[in-house]
């Protein structure tokens, strides 16, 4: 049986070609997504332009002007208490400019486990407007300026995807997509969701139990003998959550 580090090392690197997949068929060319195994083996960072060492990086995207545009995609994962690789922190930044090293910021979609101050998952958006200066102003955050607030973007669970984003910024004019990109965005989104709907369902299955039963199948309890095999794998490593 692999080892809890050979499982983290192959799921994410497999997550890293998903994304880097993404990208070169959507809206890039010869983007680089990268894993790298921290040395005490528990989390892995994966990111645009990652790899052996360093930061994730800006990588370039097609856009539909004359304006260059820049996307950097950052990831901290681990296997939680029952193997599954999870996503401790994720952002994804949209930037502009010619130099890769002189970017200015468009927005960014963060998500965080468990923070605390504001929502984990949300959007911030780097904009001026004087409704919204005089509103911050009066609530005495005059210098906060509108790309410091933290939009809720549904939660842990149904905060939108990498795929949303690219969609929108197609959809919007600003990024050129590829033939085919609907498609693509359209598969790599559905598999996101599954995964998403299958975490929801194991940390609340009584609520899918009930929505099973109201359509008509027949739901048994487990056997809490068997579950009682699998305990003491489950109280290994980060707590459940």
């Amino acid at each position: 049986m692999a080892s809890r580090k050979g499982e983290l090392i192959d799921r994410s690197r497999a997550f890293a070609h998903d994304l880097q997949e993404l990208l070169n068929q959507t809206v890039c060319d010869g983007a680089h997504v990268g894993a790298i195994i921290h040395p005490d083996g528990r989390t892995a960072a994966i990111g645009t332009g990652l790899y052996n060492v360093g930061r994730a990086a800006p990588t370039k995207v097609r856009t539909a002007g004359s304006v260059p545009c820049w996307l950097t995609i950052a990831c901290r994962v681990y296997l939680d208490c029952d193997g599954y690789l999870t996503v401790e922190q994720s952002v994804y930044f949209l930037y502009t400019g010619v130099n890769p090293d002189q970017l200015d910021e468009l927005l960014h979609y963060d998500y965080e486990r468990d923070k605390e101050g504001y929502p984990e998952a949300h959007i911030q958006v780097i904009a001026t407007s004087p409704a919204w200066e005089s509103v911050l102003a009066a609530s005495g955050k005059p210098k906060a300026g509108v790309g410091k607030l933290h939009l809720p973007v549904g939660g842990r669970r149904f905060r939108p995807a990498l795929e949303d984003l690219l969609e929108a910024l197609i959809e919007e004019g600003i990024l050129e997509g590829a033939p085919g990109w609907t498609r693509i965005i359209g598969e790599h989104r559905d598999k996101f969701r599954k995964l998403q709907l299958r975490a929801a369902i194991r940390r609340d299955p009584e609520v899918a139990a009930v929505a099973l039963q109201g359509l008509g199948y027949t739901v048994h309890p487990p056997d809490r003998s068997s579950l009682a095999k699998i305990l003491p794998f489950s109280g290994k490593g980060r707590r459940k959550k």
